[in-house]
């Protein structure tokens, strides 16, 4: 669990990154969307309570994870604001 823990802060911190020069820009509003969407779907699926639950719950979910609806989304997403 804190393995997962530290993969999470480390995407934030590569969001915070990679825009902190221009947080205006069209790359850091699809990267900042595209990682929260990925990430909402790995709460809703993936169950941190235990390591065997997460051993049970994150194979599986990267497998069915959607990656090409969540660009579509997010794409969708940035260009309509």
């Amino acid at each position: 669990v804190s393995a997962l823990e530290l993969i999470a802060k480390q995407y934030e911190n590569m969001a915070v990154n990679s825009c902190t020069s221009n947080k205006s820009s069209i790359q850091c509003q699809i990267i900042q969307a595209f990682l929260d969407s990925c990430f909402v779907s790995f709460r809703r699926q993936v169950n941190v309570s235990s390591l065997q639950s997460v051993i049970e719950t994150l194979l599986p979910w990267v497998e069915i994870v959607d990656y090409d609806k969540i660009s579509r989304d997010t794409l969708d997403a940035v260009y309509k604001c």
